[in-house]
């Protein structure tokens, strides 16, 4: 927060704090938020220029006091995620989780979507085959992670963009988000342990929907189910994000992190489960029917 000196009668030298000029400037979240250059927040409209990372390739990774900031900003390919960005995501995260004084990550998108999903154009040509592709690394990364993590959802989540957020632990989302998992509508099945962790979540019945039938759920629903923490304006997306990375800053890091492994549960339960996703979209690599799906659909992309 800038400091103005102010001058009393007696001729002494008196500091006083100038307003702020943003609700959250001075706070642990505002550096290199709103600091000159400014760039954009990553959930805005776009209008702000936008600082892109010539190694992120579609990641803009900015970090404040005790918050990591990951944002998706491929908006001309509405975000779908590419196996350089999943690497991105992947090491932030990582690096994130050796950093004591990270108190929480944000992952936002820069337009007005969040994600349409992995780009269908190299997963058909470079199909992740292995638990080392990148975007196992992501997921790894994610289920891994001690940090808090914070989403903040505008628009469309389409596939992992879905998926990714049952290993959020708070989530934001305007009133236009929608959730979707496609996955059989291309001839795959779920990943990210969602086969698991989405049944848990919002029962059985309404996984069946979103995952046999590829049924979307509007953000009103998500929030009464439990997938989304709050829907919110989207004037407001913003603040309460940095309102709630500010309120984990001031949490003492170890009793923060030790009960976010409380809340997740077995790891080792989570992973088996994205193994075993894995074996299956392998098996299903093999099928004719959905060879035929992913080419026709990556050539219209």
């Amino acid at each position: 927060m800038p400091l103005q000196d102010h001058r009393t009668e007696s001729g002494e030298k008196k500091r006083n704090r100038v307003a702020p000029t943003h609700p959250y400037e001075g706070s642990l979240v505002y550096r290199r938020v709103y600091r000159a250059p400014k760039i954009t927040d990553g959930m805005g409209d776009g209008q702000d220029v936008m600082r892109r990372d010539a190694e992120g390739q579609g990641i803009r990774v900015d970090d404040s006091i005790a918050t990591r900031h990951i944002c998706i900003t491929r908006v001309e390919r509405k975000n779908a995620i590419t196996n350089a960005m999943y690497i991105r995501l992947a090491t932030a995260i990582d690096s994130a989780a050796d950093d004591d004084a990270i108190a929480s990550i944000v992952i936002s998108a820069e337009g007005p979507l969040f994600t349409a999903g992995n780009d269908l154009g190299e997963f058909v040509s470079d199909p992740p085959l292995t638990m080392e592709a990148p975007v196992f690394a992501f997921i790894r990364a994610l289920v891994r992670t001690p940090v808090a993590v914070i989403a903040a959802v505008r628009g469309a989540a389409v596939g992992i963009g879905t998926t990714m957020l049952l290993h959020c632990d708070f989530i934001y989302a305007t009133p236009d988000a929608s959730f979707r998992a496609p996955f059989v509508d291309i001839g795959l099945v779920p990943e990210a342990a969602s086969s698991l962790l989405l049944p848990q979540l919002v029962g059985k019945a309404r996984a069946a929907e979103m995952i046999l039938l590829g049924k979307p759920m509007d953000a009103r629903t998500a929030e009464r189910l439990g997938l989304v923490t709050h829907v919110v304006e989207d004037s407001e997306l913003l603040q309460t994000v940095l309102a709630t990375a500010e309120a984990l800053a001031k949490k003492p890091r170890a009793a923060l992190r030790a009960s976010k492994a409380l809340l997740r549960g077995d790891i080792a339960v989570i992973e088996e489960r994205v193994r075993h996703e894995r074996e299956a979209v392998l098996r299903q690599f093999a099928n004719a029917e959905t060879s035929t799906l992913l080419n026709a659909l990556a050539r219209r992309k």
